[in-house]
């Protein structure tokens, strides 16, 4: 019974010390030029249903609900602590586009 407390404020304490690294209203894609898209799609119909932290980059699984979408694995960067270039990066394929 003594350690509810003690959970609560091990609980408050790592909550505190999180921090936005990357948000996306909509998901934009490092599209290469000339790769052929489809033009129904839309970004608002790419939602992300999973998210795994690697060594160097961070994956995000988005599934082909809609036909047209131009991937279902895609991963941005891992940079060093307090060094992140921009809130929104663009998202890559994972693998690469040839997949």
């Amino acid at each position: 019974m003594a350690l509810w407390p003690l959970l609560f404020a091990l609980v408050g304490l790592a909550s505190a010390e999180l921090e936005v690294v990357n948000q996306w209203n909509l998901f934009d894609f490092d599209i290469p030029y000339g790769y052929p898209t489809n033009e129904n799609y839309s970004t608002s119909q790419s939602p992300s249903t999973g998210l795994e932290v690697g060594w160097d980059r961070l994956f995000l699984a988005l599934p082909r609900f809609m036909p047209g979408a131009p991937l279902s694995l895609a991963f941005i960067p891992r940079n060093q602590p307090g060094g992140y270039e921009e809130l929104s990066p663009k998202l890559q394929p994972y693998p690469s586009w040839d997949w």
